[in-house]
């Protein structure tokens, strides 16, 4: 229904307009318990090709110190000094293998053939390359414990015996014992990172051995 309406005095107003801007929505951090820190993943590195090639050049310089040693003992100096030149050639191939720097093959010198025969096995290195991974594994811990055993026991031998032949000798076995020692260090690194085998090779080699039988006596000798 309508309503009177009542007289009202006019009332001066002021009004103040504020000018609101709006704000950005603050993102809003939000509290996680800690959990486990995830640990860094190494990364190993390896080039198989490259170890080889180390691995048979040190084998050379291996071989020239030894004519160089024995062509001192015989007098013959220059041909001493020529191994000794040769040597200091290798271990520079070998620093620059290492630093990934390419360097021609044929920059090493041969080495001549010394006081025993190494033949290359190449059959047996690639039957054992098609097997398996823990068979190849395995054939290669196995031989190459053989082999220090074989080494220290008869290096033991030509110890206890006299004469220079013999201290040469048995310097030759702890050559090649420490070799396969190293050689067996670096093969149960490649396993326990589960990498593939290292590249490898078989050789032959005509050195002399001893034999020892405990059970003679002095009288079945005679």
């Amino acid at each position: 229904p309508p309503t009177a309406n009542p007289t009202v005095a006019p009332v001066k107003t002021s009004q103040s307009t504020t000018q609101v801007r709006p704000t950005q929505p603050q993102p809003q951090r939000i509290s996680q318990p800690p959990g486990p820190m995830l640990q860094p993943t190494p990364i190993v590195s390896t080039n198989t090709q490259r170890d080889q090639q180390v691995q048979a050049y040190r084998l050379k310089q291996e071989q020239y110190q030894k004519l160089a040693v024995q062509a001192k003992q015989k007098g013959d100096l220059e041909t001493a000094k020529k191994y000794l030149l040769a040597y200091k050639d290798i271990e520079r191939t070998i620093a620059s293998t290492e630093s990934d720097v390419p360097m021609e093959t044929n920059e090493v010198p041969e080495v001549p053939s010394g006081g025993y025969e190494m033949i290359q096995d190449d059959e047996l290195t690639e039957d054992l390359a098609q097997a398996d991974r823990d068979t190849i594994y395995r054939h290669l811990q196995e031989d190459l414990l053989r082999q220090m055993q074989l080494c220290a026991r008869n290096q033991q031998m030509y110890a206890q015996m006299e004469g220079p032949n013999n201290a040469k000798q048995a310097n030759d076995f702890k050559i090649l014992e420490q070799r396969c020692a190293h050689d067996l260090e670096r093969l149960r690194q490649c396993f326990q990172h589960g990498l593939k085998a290292p590249l490898f090779h078989y050789e032959k080699r005509h050195m002399n051995i001893i034999l020892v039988n405990n059970d003679l006596t002095d009288n079945d000798l005679e």
